[in-house]
């Protein structure tokens, strides 16, 4: 009987890491530079964000930027709605994001239902934790 390639590990590894690569290369990294929006609570975190805005929706895609080799795992971030007087008129509950490596930026989507009357959105930090400390045995 005849080997088909697809019956071996070798087949189903190669397949894996073409839907792996085909999925990362569909969403690219931006840089922080590249996001209109910026804000957060220094010297922890930076949040670098875009907003999509229609009649019903309110979307901000953005990074969310440990600083000084910060140990920040957890982070719950807001999505404000902002009348022209800079009073709240519509809100997200907090939302919480992980940092899932050692790495510096960790992206993040909030959406958002305007209730009307906003003229501005900001994405707030509601608040952070550290992760564990790495201790060094002795």
């Amino acid at each position: 009987m005849p080997k088909n390639w697809l019956s071996g590990g070798c087949g189903l590894a190669a397949f894996l890491l073409f839907v792996v690569n085909g999925c990362a290369a569909s969403t690219p990294t931006l840089s922080p530079a590249e996001y209109p929006f910026h804000g957060g609570q220094e010297p922890q975190l930076l949040l670098h964000w875009r907003l999509t805005v229609d009649s019903n929706r309110v979307q901000a895609d953005g990074l969310m930027q440990r600083l000084r080799e910060s140990q920040v795992r957890d982070v719950w971030l807001q999505l404000f709605g902002i009348d022209a007087a800079g009073q709240t008129v519509s809100h997200t509950a907090p939302v919480r994001f992980l940092f899932r490596s050692a790495d510096q930026f960790e992206p993040f989507t909030i959406v958002l239902t305007p209730r009307g009357g906003e003229q501005r959105y900001e994405v707030r930090v509601h608040m952070f934790e550290f992760g564990p400390q790495l201790q060094q045995r002795t």
